[in-house]
């Protein structure tokens, strides 16, 4: 490990991992600085609703990153900023909400999961979570939901002269 990056230890349903984070993405950062797209992270591991909610945030005009478990979510957190993560809560590596627990979720996140319990909608208000949708969910729902967040707005908006699918 050099000084350009600092040891961070995850914890996760797994157990604890330890990842190297570049320092520069400890400190802050504007995650909109020199952007006109807005950038989604889209943590899901099903691979038929990943692609469609791929297609679908991509064709509203914004840059999305899309990875199939908790690690890799973990990982592209401390490598990139982000201006909304899209969240499944049960995923094969771990929980989703372990990167609301861990603070790698440092903007507006949206959880989706199947679960649809009281319970655990209030414990994803209380790790931060600035919304949640139950499976299944219409797309443009969540476009809608996205648009709503802070920091997705003025020049973040859905690109109206996207192509639709």
């Amino acid at each position: 490990m050099d000084r350009l990056t600092k040891a961070v230890l995850l914890e996760s349903a797994h157990g604890l991992d330890e990842i190297h984070v570049p320092v520069s993405k400890l400190e802050h950062w504007c995650p909109h600085e020199g952007r006109t797209r807005l950038r989604i992270l889209l943590v899901e591991d099903n691979i038929l609703l990943g692609e469609a909610l791929q297609e679908h945030l991509s064709s509203m005009g914004w840059e999305v990153t899309w990875v199939t478990g908790y690690r890799l979510g973990a990982d592209t957190l401390c490598r990139v900023a982000f201006d909304v993560i899209c969240l499944d809560r049960q995923l094969p590596d771990g929980d989703g909400f372990d990167l609301l627990r861990n603070g790698l979720a440092r903007c507006p996140t949206i959880i989706m999961s199947a679960l649809d319990q009281l319970s655990d909608r209030l414990e994803a208000k209380r790790l931060g979570a600035a919304d949640y949708l139950t499976k299944p969910f219409r797309l443009e729902t969540l476009t809608h939901r996205i648009s709503l967040l802070p920091g997705a707005g003025a020049g973040f908006a859905p690109d109206q002269h996207s192509p639709r699918p």
